[in-house]
């Protein structure tokens, strides 16, 4: 065997600067004894105040003062200690925005609007158009249109699930027609409709109390739309952050300068060359239909325009919308652009960033912007389909990381489950993700007006609380973050491949990134597949190459434009250059009949048809393309056959000397086989253990390899293709056998072995020698299953003083004798217990060395460590928790003992009215522990271990001892 090196995923710090340096040190150093790879250092400040009120005085221990500085370099010396690596978060909150004065023109704008009395002689009385003369405010236009009927709305209003008022607004319908910039049209049905742009004064942190300076009036968001924007916050921290040694210590520990999704409030967002871009990209004035931009245009937390206009003319909304946004995105390659050089040229580091998702840019042309960047499990839903559209941008673009911010799972703090954040990462994975950064790990000790656990952001709403109060801190944090360590490593081997691409031009990204591509049918064939945008054709790598779309990145084989695609001019010029150089075209479906512009559609769909008139395009129905696809010779690198939805994401080394498959089930317990379009020497690699093992039985046919898998709900395997021997490796392999075969095994001394089931009925296997080879075994009983357990529980609960957050919990034993299995929740006593269980029990083995066993404890709740006689087992999948245990059986009584953690669920849910943190209640803490208000109990996962737990003999059949 041989043990795979590891890149272990990151973890993120909330704080503020009241912290004692100290304790800090020491929560940074509890991350790495876990095995962390870095720290994501995120300056929350209680989402920049509006979560709760500050318990410290921010002019004194704000961003950006002597304090925060104190309380970075101690951060960054502990993790320097430590050898984490160290990103920071650009400002506080979200990174948005940093202190500064509040007319400084680099800070974000908005567009405010206003609206006239439509009556002709109020606007002759006056001779002033309205808001004229506002200090702050630059007109961008007036206009007046007829209305043609309006509409009052009344609405519930939702945060978190939770109603909290109504929204109230107009909708007015006008002639589109009549939307002109001329005043002497106006009458009893007319409205006079002024626009200027102003800084909006959005805050990205609150002020201190009674603040003398910019210093200690907090933080406000900057101009996403400009490099002058960005030049206040990289100016901000020149000056008042990378002093004091800081600098020097990122240098030397930093890996990234860090922004979250972008979080500015605004009910529509301008910037001061907006006007003029959009005029040089699209030649015509933004202003003549602005009121068309009143809805859906900004983020909008509590800044909704009252008034909002749609024209009787949805083409032309769309089209002069679609105009507006793609100036914005345009804009925002310009921050973007000069935060990674900053980032380089005064860093050396690199600049992530979650960009676009959630304000009205096209998010997929942003990506290739950003060094290193990053998507979410919390907008994206943990939906496969939706890391695609965000990961085929950067794939193309050659990012070798595409980071995810990970297990943000609303009402779920303090009830995740390992198993279920892992479940995450897996989708992630299978989407295009390969670094991993997991929210949540809290500064753990006392603060002000907090009771045990600890600091819990976001009032109990969102996981999770990664800290040495998790029971599971030191009983298997370290097994799952290995694990997503080795998966790292490899998915950021190489080169990332795949099958085919899909056009995805979004005008704005929708905060939930909806499927595109909703079938299962390319899935379930084996086809891989990215979404590009069509503005992302310029990238140089946007190339073909014998019939290839990128050669040396993705190597999309074929593209496909279905018909609800939204096109653009110059993306349908690029596919015909792709398709005249030999990329194949599906166009699948009718002609698409929309275009990301006011103009163009028509130049478009002309394009669209003479495309169709190549050789190498194809157009089909509507509907499943997997036939499709193979019936014009696309097939897929890994072509499944199974009886549950597998992905596979390939890498590919540079030279080609290694390739990488990861395998998930995203459905229930199955079997299957997969053809790889490879036939060089196949290993599985074990992500929970790091061992690489050959693989003993699979079948070579032509250019493919077979290779016969049985995967278990959830669970993922990574396949290695090599071509070079730095192992022992077998010179044969089984090319046929019973499907009952428990495993294969090899050995240097004894060859290829068989691990056999019991049965009466004889056997045989051949291997790629054409070798025959019989067996049979006796019908002797073939499991044992495991009873009379004793459970002893150590019951975590809070101290008596409950804001001793220094306590790691009241720690107390109790003892019962379990006939079977059965969880906490149904034991007396236990249902409201969260803590650690040792279990133990025995069973008899009297058998010859040619029989071993495997013990499988079935599928783990949380965190299970197992040992036999004492000897410690390896890591286990928790989605299928089997181990050969022969070499640890004794003749006689065998010892089977296992520590199992649990969430701190049980034992927080009956004291939520009681719990605090940061001055507020667990204000959402009755959701995340009972349920929505109307709704049941929310099914916590059950504790302990349930089920059954058996040992199954085999009978070890030797093949081989060649090598």
């Amino acid at each position: 065997m041989k043990l795979l090196q590891v890149h272990h995923p990151g973890q993120s710090l909330d704080s503020d600067a009241s912290v004692d340096l100290e304790w800090l040190a020491g929560d940074i150093k509890q991350l790495a004894a876990i095995g962390a790879g870095g720290v994501e250092f995120n300056n929350h400040f209680n989402y920049g105040g509006k979560i709760a009120k500050p318990q410290s005085d921010w002019s004194d221990y704000g961003f950006g003062t002597e304090a925060y500085n104190q309380v970075l370099k101690t951060a960054l010396e502990a993790a320097k200690e430590c050898n984490l690596l160290f990103d920071l978060a650009m400002g506080p909150e979200s990174g948005q925005g940093v202190p500064a004065k509040i007319d400084n023109p680099g800070l974000a704008y908005d567009l405010v609007t206003i609206l006239f009395p439509p009556k002709r002689e109020h606007l002759l009385n006056f001779g002033l158009i309205p808001g004229w003369g506002t200090t702050g405010r630059t007109l961008v236009s007036v206009t007046t249109a007829t209305i043609l009927n309006s509409t009052f709305f009344s609405i519930p209003k939702f945060i978190v699930g939770i109603q909290i008022g109504f929204e109230n607004y107009t909708e007015h319908y006008v002639e589109a027609d009549s939307i002109h910039d001329v005043t002497h049209l106006v009458n009893s049905r007319h409205v006079v409709y002024a626009s200027y742009y102003r800084l909006s004064g959005a805050r990205a942190c609150i002020p201190g109390k009674q603040p003398q300076n910019f210093l200690q009036n907090g933080s406000f968001a900057v101009d996403h739309f400009s490099p002058e924007g960005a030049k206040v916050t990289t100016d901000f921290l020149e000056k008042y952050v990378l002093v004091n040694g800081v600098r020097e210590l990122m240098q030397e520990t930093g890996k990234y300068i860090w922004e979250d999704s972008v979080e500015v409030p605004s009910a529509l967002y301008w910037t001061p060359q907006l006007s003029k871009t959009f005029k040089s990209m699209h030649k015509y004035s933004v202003g003549a239909k602005v009121m068309l931009l009143s809805y859906g245009n900004g983020l909008q937390f509590d800044t909704e325009y009252p008034e909002r206009f749609f024209s009787d003319n949805p083409e032309l909304d769309q089209g002069y919308i679609s105009d507006y946004r793609a100036t914005l995105t345009r804009l925002m390659t310009t921050y973007l652009d000069y935060i990674n050089g900053w980032s380089h040229a005064y860093l050396g580091l690199e600049f992530s960033a979650q960009p676009g998702y959630g304000i009205p840019v096209d998010m997929l042309e942003l990506i290739p912007y950003v060094d290193v960047p990053e998507d979410e499990s919390l907008n994206f839903h943990s939906n496969i389909d939706s890391y695609r559209q965000f990961s085929g941008p950067a794939n193309l673009a050659g990012k070798r990381v595409i980071s995810n911010e990970m297990g943000a799972v609303q009402f779920s703090a303090y009830r995740q489950t390992l198993p279920s954040l892992i479940n995450l990462v897996k989708k992630a994975y299978a989407g295009g993700n390969n670094q991993m950064v997991f929210h949540g790990a809290s500064y753990s000790h006392h603060f002000p007006n907090t009771t045990w656990p600890g600091y819990t952001p976001f009032s109990y709403t969102f996981a999770e609380t990664h800290s040495r109060h998790q029971p599971a801190w030191e009983h298997g944090y370290a097994d799952y973050i290995d694990f997503v360590a080795r998966n790292n490593f490899v998915l950021q081997s190489g080169v990332p491949k795949r099958d085919i691409v899909i056009w995805n031009k979004q005008s704005g990204q929708n905060f939930s990134l909806p499927a595109i591509y909703s079938s299962l049918d390319l899935v379930n064939a084996g086809y891989s597949y990215d979404y590009l945008s069509p503005n992302n054709f310029i990238l140089e790598q946007a190339m073909v190459g014998n019939g290839i779309l990128a050669p040396d990145g993705p190597a999309y084989k074929a593209l496909i434009i279905p018909q609800s695609a939204v096109l653009t001019v110059d993306g349908m010029r690029a596919v015909y250059r792709f398709a005249a150089s030999g990329l194949k075209v599906i166009l699948a479906g009718g002609m698409p009949t929309h275009a990301a512009s006011l103009c163009g559609l028509t130049e478009a769909q002309e394009i669209y048809r003479n495309l169709s008139l190549l050789p190498t395009v194809h157009h089909v129905p509507d509907g499943p393309l997997a036939s499709v696809l193979a019936s014009l010779g696309v097939e897929p690198m890994a072509r499944v056959s199974s009886n549950s939805p597998w992905y596979t994401v390939w890498r590919d080394t540079v030279g080609q000397e290694d390739s990488y498959v990861f395998v998930y089930n995203d459905g229930n317990n199955s079997e299957g086989s997969i053809a790889f379009l490879n036939t060089r020497t196949p290993y599985l690699l074990d992500a929970w253990t790091g061992k690489k093992m050959p693989i003993l039985n699979y079948t070579v046919s032509l250019d493919r390899t077979n290779i016969f898998l049985r995967l278990a709900k959830s669970q993922s395997v990574i396949i290695c293709f090599s071509s070079a021997i730095d192992l022992d490796t077998p010179d044969i392999h089984v090319v046929s056998s019973p499907t009952n075969i428990l495993d294969f095994a090899f050995d240097r001394k004894f060859g290829i072995m068989a691990k056999v089931p019991f049965s009466t009925s004889p056997g045989s296997i051949t291997t790629s020698d054409g070798v025959l080879h019989n067996f049979s075994t006796a019908a002797t009983p073939t499991e044992i299953v495991l009873q009379n357990w004793t459970l002893i529980v150590e019951a975590w609960e809070p101290p008596r003083n409950f804001s001793h957050i220094e306590t790691l919990a009241v720690r107390s034993n109790k003892s019962y004798l379990l006939p079977q299995l059965e969880p906490w929740e149904t034991i007396h006593g236990l249902s409201q217990t969260s803590g650690l269980g040792y279990y133990s029990t025995s069973f008899d083995w009297n058998h010859t060395a040619s029989i071993g066993a495997i013990i499988d404890f079935g599928q783990i709740q949380h965190t299970l460590r197992a040992s036999i006689n004492g000897h410690r087992l390896s890591p286990l999948d928790y989605t299928s928790a089997r181990l050969d245990i022969t070499e640890y059986l004794v003749q006689g009584i065998n010892l089977v003992e296992t520590v199992v953690a649990t969430t701190l669920a049980n034992v927080l849910k009956p004291l939520v009215a009681e719990l605090q943190t940061a001055g507020g209640g667990a204000s959402l803490g009755n959701i995340t522990f009972t349920g929505l208000p109307g709704t049941s109990d929310i099914e916590n996962a059950q504790s302990g271990m349930v089920g059954i737990v058996k040992v199954v003999s085999y009978s070890m059949v030797r093949l081989s001892a060649r090598t």
